[in-house]
């Protein structure tokens, strides 16, 4: 599986599997119960010592200003009248589409540490980003904008807004994985401070290995 398509969109195979290593070290053999491992079929736990290698540091970087690529764009919860229009983007953009009941039971609860944002623009859903924040830790796990806006910064509009909501509720850092060949997306990252951080090896259903890239939330 290629982890991007255009402009900055991400696709772990895994969304959680970073916190493999606190589990492990935890002594736990399956994840929290509120952190959720849904979104893969046949998954085998990793070993500890390969999940991150190539450790860097990591500076602060000013805070960007939010900049609309079309004056009309909204930046607004995911609803449930908005699914449609979302999984026809989903399904689009990935060969392995997450399942509608995903994003049907995550909105339908009252209290969850994942966030599912959608961009509106004359009434029609154009993209959308799902995100988890759990004690001050974000982690983006989806991003996907329909093929007649890409490549106009809707991606890059998602992603800071995303970034905004981490911030507004006392977010520390925050990571996602990229394809290590995929130069185009790690430049978009850069632009919001993202750094290397470490490298998942066969990371990808195709085996492409992911640089797992960590950005500190400016206050």
């Amino acid at each position: 599986m290629s982890s991007f398509l255009l402009e900055g969109f991400v696709r772990p195979i895994y969304p959680n599997q970073r916190r493999i290593r606190f589990w492990y070290s935890a002594g736990l053999k399956t994840p929290p119960t509120r952190v959720r491992s849904i979104f893969v079929k046949n998954f085998t736990y990793p070993n500890k010592n390969t999940l991150l290698t190539s450790q860097t540091h990591y500076v602060k970087i000013p805070k960007m200003t939010i900049e609309k690529p079309y004056p009309e764009i909204t930046f607004e919860r995911m609803q449930q009248k908005d699914l449609e229009q979302v999984m026809a983007i989903e399904e689009e953009a990935f060969p392995d589409p997450w399942s509608k009941s995903f994003f049907t039971q995550e909105l339908r609860k009252r209290k969850t540490y994942i966030h599912l944002y959608i961009v509106r623009l004359n009434n029609e859903v154009i993209g959308y980003i799902v995100f988890y924040l759990f004690r001050g830790e974000g982690h983006i796990m989806n991003i996907a904008v329909t093929s007649e806006y890409r490549r106009r910064g809707v991606a890059k509009y998602l992603l800071a807004s995303a970034l905004e909501v981490v911030r507004k509720n006392a977010g520390e850092e925050v990571f996602l994985e990229v394809s290590v060949n995929n130069t185009a997306a790690q430049e978009l990252y850069k632009q919001f401070g993202f750094e290397v951080y470490g490298i998942r090896k066969r990371y990808y259903s195709n085996g492409e290995d992911a640089y797992v890239l960590r950005k500190e939330v400016q206050r």
